[in-house]
């Protein structure tokens, strides 16, 4: 059995809550995360080569919605990109 290094990895975030009202609130944040592919290829052998990279945002609001509903909601956009893959 073989010895492999860890993969390793860069991840960036930042983000930002408000308080709109005494009872809603809304977050948001950018993020981005870079880390090494595993993946097996056309020979059918797990290889550890290229970079994956995933963008993105994401924002959340929370409150009532009635007095007797509070209500969350979020969504996130996120572009991936894979480079250097050899294949």
């Amino acid at each position: 059995m073989s010895s492999r290094n860890p993969l390793e990895s860069k991840q960036y975030e930042l983000g930002v809550k408000a308080a709109l009202t005494d009872s809603v609130t809304l977050t948001a944040a950018a993020f981005e995360v870079e880390k090494g592919l595993e993946f097996v290829n056309a020979d059918n052998i797990y290889v550890e080569d290229g970079r994956q990279r995933h963008r993105g945002f994401e924002l959340q609001a929370q409150g009532p919605f009635t007095r007797d509903l509070f209500l969350a909601a979020g969504g996130t956009y996120l572009d991936t990109e894979l480079r250097r893959t050899g294949d």
